[in-house]
């Protein structure tokens, strides 16, 4: 466990982050930490649990690491895929609704 100089719980470190293991024992891992320890559990997002899912183990926050990211980058590489084999450049006609983001 990390805590910081606080005491507050950071993480955790996660072995099953790599491996190959149903959800469900995620869950239920994620469920036997949140129990061992006092202090507010930060779970990392996985696909296949829900935020419900991962609320009800008795995490507090959910963290996305990187994922975020990696569906921008698919975004990106599927459209420059549609560009190089076709020339389709509809995938560059994105309405942002920046005044709304930016309000």
């Amino acid at each position: 466990m990390w805590t910081n100089h606080a005491g507050r719980l950071l993480g955790s470190p996660t072995p099953w982050r790599r491996a190959h293991v149903a959800e469900a024992v995620v869950a239920d891992l994620s469920r036997a930490v949140c129990e061992a320890v006092s202090r507010p559990v930060n779970v990392l997002a996985r696909p296949g649990l829900s935020l419900p899912e991962i609320f009800q183990a008795g995490a507090q926050r959910v963290s996305v690491g990187g994922g975020l990211t990696w569906v921008a980058i698919d975004a990106m590489a599927a459209a420059a895929t549609a560009i190089r084999d076709g020339g389709d450049l509809s995938s560059l006609v994105v309405a942002l609704p920046l005044e709304r983001w930016l309000a």
